[in-house]
Parts: C-alpha cells; structure tokens; sequence
C-alpha cells in the first residue's frame, strides 16, 4: 500500500509539471551557453559561405536559415568593376516562414516589447540581407538594420500544423572587412506564443490575461463642438475602441476623443488574450430630431444653484414650444418636459434627483440654450 502511495504521488506530481509546461502560453527557451555561428575570413578571391538552419518553435522543423558570407573581389572581376572587401548576414524564412521587415525592406532589428504581430511587415523572400559591411576604395558603408555590435530581436511568424505562431529571436550581429573573422551572428535565446495567431512582444517570456479600467478626462455630456477623451487603463497593448459595439476605423490608440452620442467600449489586447471593458455612454443633448446640430445662442440662466427643489429657468423664449433635457454627468437622461410659450415662470421639479452635477438644455425652436447645476438635498427635508 505504501509503495502503491508513493507511486501514485509521484504520478500525480508529474501530471501536474507535466500540465503546467504545456499549457505556458508564452514558450521561452534560453540558449546556454549563447551559440555563434563564424564565417572566419579567407585571404583568397571569391564569395565564401557558412550556412546554419535553426528551428524556432520546438517542433523539429528549420524555420530559419541564416547565411554567413566573407567576399574578396578584386577589381575587373566580373561583374563588379571595383573591387571590395566585405562581410554579410543574410536570413532565408523556411517552411512557410516570414521575416518581419523594417520601412526599408530589410529585417527589423527589434527593441525590448516590441509588438510582433498580424499588423506588420512581413516578407517570405530569401537571404534577406541583415547586415552587410563593404570596404571600396578605402571606404566603408553599412547596409542593414542590424549594423551594430548590440543585442536586438528578429520578429518570426511561423506555420505550425497549418496554424500561424509568432516568436521572437534575441540576436547580436556583427561584420568586418578586415581580422579573422568576416561575420559572427550569436544566437541567445528565443520564444513563441503556443496560442495560434497571439501576438507576441519582443523580450516576453510570460503573459497573464490583460485587465482594462475606462476612465474619462471630463463629462460625458456636451454639446456639439466638445469631446470627452476617454482611456482604457490596463495590461494590454493592442486597442480597438468600439461604439454602439462596432470597432470605430482606425481607432487603435489608448485613448478616444468621443464627440457624438453612443456608447463606447474598448477591447484590449495581450499575448495572453483579449478583454473587454466597461461601456461610457455619450450623449450631446442639444441636438435636434434630424440629428442636425443645433446652434447654441446663449447660456441659460438658471437659479438657485445649487438647488434642492425648484429650478428657475430664464431665457428669452420665442414662439413654439420648448423641450427641456437634463441629464447627469454620465449622460443619462434624468428628466425631460415639454412647456408652453405662453408660460412665463418656468420651472424644473429636481426634489427626486439624486445629489450631483447635472447638465440642462433648453431647445426652442432652432435655438437651443445650455446650463449647468447642482442638486444638493435640502437640510430641512
């Protein structure tokens, strides 16, 4: 019994490691001792090449192939006319993989929590040069984005069983046209999002499921003309902001200047998934039916202010009859009344509102008139 105890702990501990490791999301391998791949210079004519493929995503096929390159051409060696020393790195996507690429076509040299994902620049070309320095003439130029002796992090997206993962290579590229060495590329670790087409940030070795906060710079009730900046507060780094629950066009910053009524959302993103937030309504009360905006003409004139049971309105009244709107710093609706032109004392019955900030539109015809005020409970109630 004893014995059949023991085993079946250990079972249990090792279900359990076993579990752990293949539901980490973000699949981080470190490269130790850091590995160098050294194509030595050849004091000789011609293009010599070292090359070395490497798989990215643990699942035993190359993804990548990099190309070490040392040159001696001399001049009126054909084609080239003059001749150059020169040291290269190029890399080669395999088996459905892409390189992501900088605005100048060539692999991007990636900084610490760099968003690799769907909206970038991929590229599917081989021996895409990351790094190439050439001697002419006593002159050296560099080409590439890779062109300093520092760390950096290649972007990869790969196909695994039909489905694409993102990754991330820490990498130190460097080339020479002179010593024994024409190119050294070191490879020091590397990791994927498991998750099928999660992004992932560059450097990231864990994730956990964003969170996202909405908060507001200032009332969410305004007339046309205004806004109120919104900003989703939180662990991602991906934004889509939605109104009425449609994604808005190209609203994918932190934060959205709201200017017309609706009810806006934002949806957050990480390399662990994605989260909803909390909805802020809108609303732009001095509008009319059509939608149309309305001109405001003056401020409205209201007493007393801060008030606990009446409120006196005084504006100058044209023909018609007039809607009268309030509504709280949320924006919603808490009253609204129509009155006569006829009247001459108006007022608002705000005994039942609760305590707060609140926001009165008179709309007359094709004039609207706009006021603030403060509903405070009366100390005698």
């Amino acid at each position: 019994m004893k014995l059949l105890q023991t085993k079946l702990s250990t079972f249990i501990i090792m279900t359990m490691l076993f579990s752990a490791s293949a539901n980490a999301q973000i699949v981080y391998t470190d490269i130790n001792p850091d590995t160098s791949i050294i194509r030595t210079r050849l004091n000789q004519r011609g293009i010599y090449s070292i090359e070395q493929s490497r798989d990215f995503n643990n699942d035993g096929i190359a993804d990548l192939r990099f190309t070490l390159i040392t040159s001696i051409i001399t001049g009126g060696f054909p084609p080239q006319n003059t001749g150059y020393t020169a040291g290269t790195i190029r890399a080669t996507p395999l088996n459905g993989s892409t390189i992501l690429t900088g605005s100048s076509g060539y692999p991007a040299k990636l900084n610490l929590n760099a968003i690799i994902s769907a909206n970038a620049n991929w590229s599917t070309l081989a021996n895409q040069l990351m790094f190439e320095k050439r001697l002419t003439n006593g002159n050296t130029t560099n080409t590439g984005n890779w062109n300093t002796a520092t760390d950096g992090f290649l972007g990869l997206r790969v196909i695994a069983g039909g489905q694409t993962l993102y990754c991330w290579i820490q990498l130190n590229a460097a080339a020479f046209t002179s010593g024994a060495n024409a190119a050294i590329l070191t490879i020091k670790d590397y990791a994927f999002n498991s998750v099928p087409s999660r992004p992932i940030l560059a450097g990231e070795t864990s994730c956990t499921t964003p969170t996202v906060n909405l908060t507001q710079s200032g009332s969410l009730s305004f007339c046309a003309g205004d806004s109120v900046t919104l900003t989703a507060n939180g662990t991602g780094y991906q934004y889509q902001w939605k109104k009425n629950n449609v994604n808005i066009a190209g609203a994918t910053a932190k934060t959205y200047a709201a200017k017309t009524a609706g009810v806006y959302k934002c949806k957050v993103t990480n390399s662990c998934g994605s989260k909803g937030s909390g909805t802020r309504t809108v609303t732009v009360p001095c509008r009319t039916s059509d939608d149309n905006v309305v001109q405001i003409e003056e401020q409205l004139s209201v007493y007393p202010n801060p008030a606990t049971d009446q409120l006196n309105l005084e504006f100058p009244f044209t023909e018609g009859d007039a809607i009268i709107t309030v509504v709280n710093s949320l924006g919603q609706t808490m009253l609204k009344q129509n009155v006569a032109s006829a009247d001459e004392d108006i007022q608002v019955n705000v005994q039942n509102l609760p305590e707060g900030l609140y926001f009165i539109t008179v709309q007359n015809g094709e004039r609207a008139f706009y006021s603030r005020f403060i509903k405070k409970v009366s100390v005698f109630n």
